[in-house]
């Protein structure tokens, strides 16, 4: 059957019924890889057909419905490396499937996603070439004594998304090279360091975040550990010896647990780098509550409820640069707070501060280059405001500044980027920012401007002028302005085009405002545009289609139609740009001839939305070719889409993502990308990019359960997930694992993730048409809140 040569052989996304004891005779002996993921149609294990495969390196195995594995089932493969088992139906593995006598070259194991409940004894022992093993998203709920052990060359377990509530002593052991444990998204209530004392290498990291951990028990002495994530727990309470068995932390996680107040020596990690407290409910931090962290560099305390910190509150911390202190209470501070530190980037926004705290700055003015001030109620500066000469960034936004003194920014010589957005200011703007001479960026939003204030700010590239009052524009108003590269005009009361010339513009945003026109000159400023906002131009009674033909450098633009509008075709005014990027916000309650033939081959994402669009034709695309694309269709009211409407698209491009979140579609069947094809039979590379649909009222009966199927096919057929590292693969099936549906009956309701629904959800389709049940399998498919296929969105 097959040459008595082969090395590599894939017999993945088939529908086998049967493997001949016989079929792989002649090629057992030269076959290394063998791939037979999605190929079964039947749950029965082919353990007598894989038999022969002696040298057999690489075996892929996953997602089939195979419920159960024999003991022997992997016993002639001794050469074997790589083994994925991944998204079957397994309730448990028997004992001993890997011995170390057997498989003396194992280094990849991958059994997540079945329904393991137990790691089966003496499985995982002296494995010394084992590298990897995942058994994330199984049942398991304790984690037995040498469940994993004398694994000298293991560097990575992932047990997460599990049901684990209990990890006995020496769970794990001898697992000298151990890098990465995870644990999270579990049930432990406790976390026994007893547990992994014997483990890890001398970067060793755990991770047991998402669990309900309300109590550390330290155990013995873990010198290796030095990455720690509690984050996501219960944990309300921290004794001063909690950490006393972990010193060589360099990184502590603890944001989101419910934990109100630090003792004095809980946090004596000489070694510790980054601690993060967010989201807490600290109300006070004594004196000495960080006493002992002299390495630290990053302290987050964001999200409290702290209403004062103590005098000399960070003095020891003589290595910190990064302090969050937002969203708290504090409404001052002691003068010598940041005394001994080296304080580089200071967030102190939404507090309740009513004057800068100018007299903390001084401990750390020659340090500190970054401060937030954002969300307070600061309603006065002057020339003592701050004394931080070398200030690169201050963010004032959204406080009750008004009236701005000449010299508020005297001492910020160096200042690259200032907001004082949300601040309804009155001020001599030409003398106030006339000490600011190297500023780069101005955000000035919302500061209740009528006119454009003269600005003496000949370096600057970003100016910000959205949601004011401003209605006319002229080149003096710009005159210091020749090096802007952004311009935002935002909802304003613009009735035209601004009338002035910016040579080295890249960006300009119009969006909102009531401009009449626009005309072949309207654009002419702007000769190395390369990005424009005509959104919610509402106003607009006219368009030349020419008005953009200016713009050679044009890639990314978002625009409206403008049906009633004199001289509008969309198809003219783009014909010929460059564009990359487009968002069109149709106004017609149909989409159809309007976009083709306007875009080159250049294009790569197109967005389409509308409140009032309702119908998409089949022909609305039918012009598009060219590399890969993203193809948004958001916030419309269609219903429904046509089938082929993607069909031809995806034949002249070579990668297409589709993005229909937010609209109304209440069906959704494969023919709409697949036309009269079997998906099955074509694979996902069709939409090898990704398909989401969150966002939609789609009812979802056995006519929709195609797409979980697609979605775990799609992971592994264009995603490659299988040769995804451990990091990579959790990355892709966290955000897959967002799909969810929601199952109702008389009695309840539930959402189920999609990704790891059993066959009895997955096989909705195969199943109606093998038994002709279709009709009984329905009812058990209600309402879908949300599916997300994954997308990779490349900015």
């Amino acid at each position: 059957m097959f040459s008595g040569k082969l090395k590599e052989l894939s017999l993945s996304f088939n529908h086998l019924t049967e493997l001949d004891d016989d079929c792989f005779i002649g090629i057992e002996e030269s076959l290394d890889i063998l791939e037979l993921s999605f190929a079964f149609a039947t749950d029965v294990f082919p353990q007598r057909a894989l038999r022969p495969l002696s040298n057999l390196l690489w075996l892929v195995l996953d997602n089939n419905n195979f419920q159960t594995i024999e003991t022997t089932a992997f016993y002639s493969f001794q050469q074997l490396r790589y083994i994925n088992l991944e998204s079957n139906r397994l309730h448990y593995l028997p004992e001993r499937i890997f011995l170390s006598s057997v498989h003396p070259e194992l280094r990849d194991v991958k059994l997540g996603y079945n329904f393991l409940e137990a790691i089966p004894d003496f499985s995982f022992h002296n494995l010394t070439e084992l590298r990897s093993l995942d058994l994330t998203g199984n049942r398991i709920k304790v984690l037995n004594s040498d469940s994993i052990m004398d694994c000298t060359k293991l560097v990575t377990i992932s047990l997460a998304y599990n049901r684990i509530i209990k990890m006995e002593k020496n769970a794990f052991y001898g697992l000298p090279n151990l890098r990465f444990l995870h644990l999270e998204f579990n049930k432990l209530t406790t976390l026994d360091l007893d547990s992994i004392s014997e483990i890890g290498g001398p970067d060793f990291a755990l991770n047991v975040s998402y669990n309900a951990i309300s109590l550390i028990n330290a155990g013995g002495l873990m010198n290796n550990l030095t990455r720690l994530d509690l984050s996501f727990n219960n944990i309300s309470h921290l004794p001063a010896d909690t950490f006393y068995g972990t010193p060589d932390l360099r990184s502590l996680g603890l944001q989101n647990n419910y934990i109100a107040v630090l003792e004095a020596g809980t946090f004596t990690l000489k070694h510790l780098e980054t601690l993060n407290l967010r989201d807490n409910k600290i109300e006070s931090l004594r004196k000495q509550s960080f006493h002992g962290l002299e390495s630290l560099q990053q302290l987050d305390l964001s999200g409290n409820h702290i209403i004062q910190l103590s005098t000399e509150q960070f003095h020891n911390l003589r290595n910190l640069r990064i302090l969050n202190l937002s969203s708290n209470k504090i409404r001052s501070l002691p003068r010598d707070v940041f005394e001994g530190t080296k304080l580089e980037i200071l967030d102190l926004s939404s507090n309740k501060f009513t004057v800068v705290p100018s007299p903390s700055f001084l401990e750390v003015g020659y340090t500190l280059r970054d401060l937030n001030l954002a969300n307070n109620f600061v309603d006065h500066l002057d020339s003592t405001a701050f004394p931080t000469s070398q200030l690169v960034s201050l963010n004032l936004a959204h406080n009750r500044l008004t009236i701005l003194p000449d010299n508020s920014f005297v001492s910020l010589g160096k200042l690259l980027s200032l907001n004082v957005s949300e601040n309804v200011l009155q001020a001599n703007f030409k003398e106030l920012f006339h000490y600011l001479p190297g500023l780069r960026q101005l955000f000035l939003a919302s500061c209740g401007l009528k006119d454009i204030p003269l600005l003496p700010l000949t370096n600057l590239n970003v100016l910000d002028l959205s949601f004011n009052h401003i209605d006319s524009t002229s080149d003096k108003q710009f005159q210091y302005l020749r090096d802007l590269k952004i311009l935002l005009l935002v909802n304003n009361s613009l009735p035209s085009m601004p009338n002035v010339k910016l040579s080295l513009l890249r960006e300009l945003d119009v969006s909102g405002n009531p401009i009449q026109e626009l005309t072949k000159e309207s654009f002419s400023g702007y000769p190395r545009l390369e990005k424009l906002n005509l959104r919610n131009l509402n106003s607009t009674k006219s368009v030349d289609k020419d008005c953009l033909r200016v713009l050679k450098y044009l890639k990314h633009l978002r625009i409206q139609t403008w049906p009633e509008a004199d001289g509008f075709h969309l198809r003219h005014l783009l014909t010929g740009l460059p564009l990359r990027t487009v968002e069109i916000q149709v106004t017609e309650h149909l989409l159809k001839h309007q976009i083709q033939n306007a875009f080159t081959k250049q294009l790569r994402e197109l967005t389409i939305s509308g409140s009032d669009l309702e119908v998409i034709s089949s022909e609305a695309f039918s012009t598009i070719e060219g590399g890969e694309l993203i193809l948004r269709i958001k916030d419309t009211r269609v219903h429904r889409l046509q089938s082929d409407m993607f069909l031809s698209l995806t034949k002249r491009l070579s990668q297409l993502t589709l993005d229909l979140r937010n609209n109304h579609i209440n069906e959704l069947s494969p023919s709409v990308i697949y036309g009269n094809l079997s998906w099955e039979s074509v694979g996902t590379n069709m939409v090898a990019g990704g398909l989401q649909v969150s966002g939609n009222p789609l009812e979802c009966d056995c006519e929709i359960a195609w797409l979980s199927l697609w979605l775990r096919r799609w992971l592994r057929e264009s995603r490659q997930i299988h040769t995804a590292s451990q990091s990579d693969a959790r990355q892709l099936r966290t955000l897959a694992g967002r799909a969810v549906c929601t199952e109702t009956t008389p009695s309840y309701s539930s959402d189920k993730i999609l990704l790891t629904l059993g066959t009895p959800h997955t096989a909705c389709q195969a199943s109606a048409l093998s038994s002709g049940n279709y009709e009984r399998l329905a009812t058990t498919w209600l309402a879908v809140v949300d599916i997300i296929l994954l997308v990779i969105v490349a900015y």
